[in-house]
């Protein structure tokens, strides 16, 4: 996770489907590869943001998570 692994995997997506758009593209969990707690939640962070901003421009119709619990998606949508 983090900005540059997100918008990678996503225009690798993209290639791969040979479209425009994709439909729904989630978070599917809340770990990550950060060592720390912080670490963890910033990567978080810096996914959703991308999810967000390709979102916005139309690349990802729809965006989401799973397997998040309560306190996970709090901390997403406070940023």
């Amino acid at each position: 996770h983090g900005t540059e692994a997100t918008y990678d995997a996503i225009l690798a997506s993209l290639a791969a489907l040979s479209t425009d758009y994709i439909d729904l593209y989630l978070i599917h969990a809340p770990t990550n590869l950060g060592e720390t707690d912080e670490e963890i939640r910033d990567l978080r962070q810096q996914s959703w943001q991308v999810m967000e901003q390709l979102h916005a421009a139309g690349a990802l119709r729809s965006i989401g998570v799973s397997n998040f619990e309560p306190r996970h998606i709090e901390q997403l949508l406070r940023g």
